[in-house]
């Protein structure tokens, strides 16, 4: 018998911000009222480091704690309408991330999902991108 879920986990962020080796930065911003700074700095050649803050409220407005979350996925590739590769951080307590292995004169786009500890996926963050140097 399939489980019907009965309830929805929709958390968006308003601002991603990416800054790696190199300097520099975009911000996009999805308007909505459920709102969770994200951004993208890091030091290293080849390297970006993706922290946020986390969600404090469901998509009705309801308080959500972080023991309700299992964790995050960092959606990211080389088109903004593609973000063909994802790196899944199943800590909820988690507020960054170090991806490697980026290349040198790439854009990169990058955007981020919560999700709550039955893996309902919440919205997506906007796309933002990066050139990486």
């Amino acid at each position: 018998m399939a489980r019907k879920l009965r309830h929805f986990l929709v958390i968006s962020f308003t601002s991603l911000t990416i800054s790696a080796c190199g300097g520099g930065s975009s911000t996009g911003s999805t308007g909505s009222a459920i709102a969770n700074n994200i951004g993208v700095g890091g030091a290293a050649t080849g390297t970006a480091t993706v922290f946020w803050t986390a969600p404090i409220s469901t998509e009705s407005g309801a308080a959500l704690s972080i023991s309700q979350l299992g964790g995050y996925q960092i959606n990211y590739g080389t088109s903004p309408t593609n973000l063909a590769y994802s790196v899944n951080v199943p800590d909820p307590y988690a507020t960054q991330y170090v991806m490697a292995g980026l290349h040198a004169n790439t854009t990169y786009y990058f955007a981020v999902t919560a999700y709550d500890s039955q893996n309902v996926v919440g919205a997506m963050s906007a796309v933002v991108s990066k050139r990486i140097s």
